[in-house]
């Protein structure tokens, strides 16, 4: 590859970020689209969360598709798990708010539905505000309703 370094190009790449961008669903209701790209850890994931509360142009209550398709969840254990499940604690006004998870493996939709028992389970959401699936088409359906 005529002047790319693979190993200094991954180790000067930055661990991760989150994309976000708005849009409107068939109904009219706007949504926000966050994805992932890299590795992103627990306080570039409370940062969106910061974000959406303390921007004007999205309502604390907007709703969220999460797009990880293509995320690798392989160096996500359960404690990282819980650890972000307990960062959300900092964002009482977002209970509630329903947010949709797109995943396109197995172990994305293991380690999800174990982010959504966690919620659940320490009590600092309702699981049943967290849809899984691997059709974007359902969780947008879902999202709208």
């Amino acid at each position: 590859m005529n002047g790319y370094d693979h190993e200094h190009s991954l180790g000067a790449a930055p661990a991760g970020t989150v994309g976000v961008n708005g849009f409107a669903l068939p109904s009219g209701r706007m949504i926000v689209e966050c994805t992932p790209i890299g590795r992103p850890d627990a306080s570039q994931l409370v940062s969106v969360y910061e974000m959406l509360t303390t921007n004007a142009g999205y309502p604390p209550d907007i709703r969220a598709l999460w797009d990880f398709r293509g995320f690798d969840f392989s160096p996500y254990d359960p404690a990282v798990c819980r650890k972000q499940v307990f960062s959300l604690e900092r964002f009482p006004h977002r209970k509630g708010v329903k947010r949709g998870c797109l995943v396109d493996s197995e172990l994305g939709y293991g380690h999800m539905r174990m982010f959504q028992e966690l919620l659940g389970g320490f009590g600092i959401d309702d699981m049943n505000v967290i849809h899984v699936s691997y059709s974007r088409d359902e969780l947008i359906g879902w999202l709208d309703s």
